[in-house]
Order: structure tokens, then C-alpha cells, then sequence
């Protein structure tokens, strides 16, 4: 994905090293992931035990084929097209864990 319109408000060097966690890929979670994708975030972590349902398409960034599939993992797949590289983590996040 070609991100060189934005490189002068968004210099590539400041977010070589940065890595976004999104703990809940839903509603807002989803949109946070494709957005922060086409900011230029190298790399995206998200956690999420749950899986698409019918209800989800129309709130959320899943597509109605998705539907019984892991979030995490629906999700990886769309944002596929940016550059970033996103770890799908199809797990309950607890607070016990040390985000990336």
C-alpha cells in the first residue's frame, strides 16, 4: 500500500517501531484495526476470543461471509491489503497478560 501522500504529516521513520494492541475486535476494535492499517502502523496486536455472527456485518468490520469465524482471524485477512503485520490472538484478554 502506497502511504507517500501522507508521509509529510506522517514521517515512516516515527512509526517504524510502533506496535498497537486492540484488546476486543468489534465494533470499534475492527474500525480501529483498518484505520490504524491505513495510517501506516507496522504492526497491529489484537485479542479477541469471539467469533462473526450473523448480527456482526452490520456493525462492525466483518464481511456476512465471515460468518462462525474467529474475529481475530477475519479480521487479519481483511486488513491483509496494508502493510501492516497483524498477530491475531484468539484469546479472552484478562489483564494478566503483558500486551505486545
Amino acid at each position: 500500500m502506497d502511504l507517500s501522500r501522507q508521509h509529510d504529516l506522517l514521517p515512516e521513520r516515527l512509526l517504524r517501531d510502533v506496535c498497537v494492541t486492540i484488546i476486543g475486535v468489534g465494533g470499534i476494535g475492527s474500525f480501529l484495526a483498518l484505520l490504524l492499517s491505513k495510517m501506516g502502523i507496522p504492526k497491529i496486536v489484537v485479542w479477541d476470543d469471539d467469533v462473526v455472527d450473523t448480527t456482526n456485518p452490520s456493525s462492525q468490520f466483518y464481511r456476512p461471509s465471515d460468518d462462525g469465524r474467529l474475529k481475530v482471524v477475519a479480521l487479519k485477512e481483511i486488513v491483509v491489503f496494508s502493510t501492516a503485520a497483524v498477530t491475531a490472538i484468539p484469546r479472552r484478554f484478562t489483564g494478566a497478560e503483558k500486551p505486545k
